[in-house]
């Protein structure tokens, strides 16, 4: 953030953890970067349709139910122009559901990602090698509502 600090138009963050947002908001903070403390969806719910340029998720949905999920992209799909976002390289396994909380790794390239988000599919980039625990993880970049 602080490499970028001065070159953003306007940002705004978003995180569960409150000390992470009020670190945030001491260091970055100013008339066009503002940390907010909430999750996602719900503060998602509250945006204008097309008015975001590009939402940035990062590790954030292997930790979440999938119906969460699935309505976070499609709340995504309403409200912005892009999505950033993590998903990982696993052929082998099939996407699973958990509770909140634990992690699992999820392939945006299958069910039931992939029906809502194929259509939109731009690009992936690799983001970190596989290890005995986890897959390769990549960045998806999707493109909606140009």
């Amino acid at each position: 953030m602080q490499l970028i600090k001065d070159e953003l138009i306007n940002y705004t963050g978003i995180d569960i953890v409150k000390d992470i947002i009020d670190k945030n908001n001491t260091l970055f903070s100013n008339d066009t970067i503002k940390f907010f403390h909430s999750d996602f969806l719900s503060y998602i719910k509250n945006v204008s349709d097309n008015s975001i340029d590009l939402i940035f998720c990062r590790h954030t949905l292997e930790h979440l139910p999938s119906e969460y999920n699935l309505e976070f992209i499609k709340e995504c799909k309403r409200v912005c122009k892009y999505l950033f976002i993590t998903g990982y390289n696993d052929n082998n396994r099939l996407n699973t559901e958990i509770d909140s909380n634990i992690y699992r790794p999820i392939n945006l390239e299958l069910s039931p990602y992939m029906e809502i988000l194929e259509p939109f599919y731009i690009e992936k980039f690799y983001d970190g090698p596989s290890d005995i625990y986890y897959p390769e993880s990549y960045m998806y970049i999707y493109k909606f509502n140009l």
